[in-house]
């Protein structure tokens, strides 16, 4: 079968869940793990009416996600944040059965809006550099989130 990569990716759907302590009014730390489509190719095959169609797949890439957050108190319900991490992972190609090795980095920046006194809301952006077989790129990644605190 003919096997291609398609275009440059420009948006991609994933979900994470992330686990932290806040170890001072300042600062935290935590890990994250996180799953996203990567990219997509595209294949030729033939189906079971002897029809040559085309087949598409997505990559995908896991990563783990150890952090540090410095917090900017203050004393409305809106409160910004800053973190930087590490990324190791996995990242399966499209039509692939074996995963490899992916690295980074991460810088990150966002506001936790506090709903309640155990609840809040975080909205994000995070700048990434990912390392793939040697191969560096760098993704823009921004999200929501919903934050219990015990």
């Amino acid at each position: 079968p003919t096997r291609r990569s398609s275009d440059l990716t420009i948006a991609s759907a994933g979900g994470g869940l992330q686990l932290g302590w806040r170890a001072h009014p300042v600062v935290g730390a935590g890990v994250g793990l996180t799953t996203f489509l990567h990219d997509t190719g595209e294949s030729l095959a033939v189906d079971s009416t002897g029809e040559t169609v085309e087949v598409r797949d997505f990559g995908r890439l896991s990563l783990f996600d150890p952090f540090v957050r410095f917090f900017v108190p203050t004393r409305g319900r809106v409160e910004p944040r800053f973190d930087a991490g590490v990324l190791l992972g996995t990242y399966r190609a499209p039509f692939s059965e074996s995963p490899r090795f992916a690295g980074g980095a991460r810088i990150g920046a966002g506001i936790d809006v506090w709903i309640g006194p155990s609840f809040s809301l975080d909205f994000g952006v995070d700048p990434r550099i990912i390392v793939i077989d040697r191969t560096a790129g760098v993704t823009l990644q921004a999200g929501m989130g919903a934050t219990v605190h015990w």
